[in-house]
């Protein structure tokens, strides 16, 4: 045996040893060996070439060293707590793209989950999870990923298209819609919003005109005045907490904390009304000054256009959910899953590193003297 093939004997046992039982190493080696001696003999008898130029040949119509161990791998790859490395690849790059997306959706517009910070945590780890599992299965399979990345992304995609718009059912422009999920839960709490900005609606007209009438701070009643009685009288969220972070004094932004604002004060519209699924709904604001109270009053007719157009959209939402309940399966809006969409290829160079390190693990480079070339 010339010393080339002696070499690649050598190489191509390294590469198995790690992988595979010794057993078996010592057949696949023991058949290589023979092919290749076999060939180099026929190849220099053939073309009359020497031993050395012989071997070469036949190693290059064999396969190189790594290239036939990888083959072998393959064939026997390992099975992580028995699963095929395939599933692991295609799960784990699935579930962390996916819970990466999830991650931002649980914090803001549709999917938002109103301060339930522990799904953020138990999502982070559980993403951690699934890269490392995609990572082992790159790892098991022997073999690069780099286009599956890439496939697994696009479906991602595709599935937040179409797993998005059947989940949220009907949606408004400022991030709110109910959820198949929970849907009679959201429809009852968008009745109750309906109800508050009825409410909010007749005490924004009642407030016009009190402070249209009014001469002086005694003229004003005192649920236009004490945000425990509006409160009670109209039903919005810890309204106290809300003016406490919405005061002004001249028509300048005064307090911004949390805490009692200070006495007196009154009670104002705000051109900004911000309705909820959840329930809550925000449409007041307060103004320390008497005159610039005033003045605020006079501009209700924005607040009740405000009031009018969320009450529109909950009354679309309510539409929507009657759809829903007659068997309409998607309700295709960008604003819903535009953003998910977005925030996938961010996520890839996590999966492209990870693919990396797996492979830079079981591909070994070596560099031995059948491949230099005279």
């Amino acid at each position: 045996m010339c010393e080339v093939i002696a070499w690649y004997v050598v190489e191509l046992r390294s590469r198995l040893a790690p992988h595979l039982p010794a057993a078996q190493v010592e057949t696949i080696v023991t058949e290589a060996r023979s092919h290749l001696n076999e060939s180099t003999a026929n190849l220099a008898s053939s073309l009359q070439i020497s031993q050395d130029e012989a071997a070469a040949a036949a190693i290059d119509a064999f396969g190189q060293p790594e290239a036939v161990a990888m083959t072998h791998l393959r064939q026997h790859a390992w099975r992580p707590l028995g699963i095929k490395p395939l599933w692991l690849v295609w799960g784990g790059a699935s579930l962390s793209i996916l819970l990466w997306v999830m991650e931002f959706e649980w914090m803001r517009g549709y999917f938002d989950n109103f301060g339930e910070s522990w799904q953020n945590v138990f999502g982070g780890f559980c993403a951690l999870a699934a890269v490392i599992a995609f990572g082992v299965g790159c790892y098991a399979g022997r073999q690069r990923h780099r286009m599956t990345i890439l496939a697994v992304g696009a479906a991602v995609e595709v599935a937040i298209f179409f797993g998005f718009s059947f989940i949220i059912v009907g949606s408004t422009d400022n991030g709110q819609g109910l959820s198949r999920i929970h849907l009679s839960r959201d429809v009852e709490n968008v009745r109750k919003d309906v109800s508050t900005l009825d409410r909010l609606d007749a005490y924004v007209r009642e407030g016009a005109a009190a402070f249209a009438g009014a001469k002086s701070v005694g003229d004003i009643p005192f649920k236009f005045r004490d945000p425990s009685i509006a409160q009670r009288e109209v039903g919005l969220y810890n309204l106290p907490l809300q003016l406490a972070g919405r005061l002004t004094v001249k028509g300048n932004y005064s307090f911004g904390g949390f805490g009692r604002p200070p006495l007196p004060y009154f009670i104002i519209p705000s051109e900004s009304v911000i309705v909820m699924v959840d329930g809550r709904t925000y449409g007041l604001s307060a103004e320390a000054d008497f005159s610039h109270a005033v003045l605020d009053w006079r501009k209700s007719a924005k607040a009740l256009g405000a009031i009018a157009k969320q009450k529109q959209q909950m009354n679309i939402l309510l539409e929507s959910a009657a759809q829903a309940r007659s068997g309409r399966l998607f309700f295709f809006n960008r604003r819903v899953y535009s953003g998910a969409i977005l925030m996938v290829p961010l996520f890839l160079p996590v999966l492209v590193i990870a693919e990396a390190i797996a492979s830079a693990l079981f591909r070994r480079r070596r560099t031995w003297p059948g491949l230099v070339r005279a």
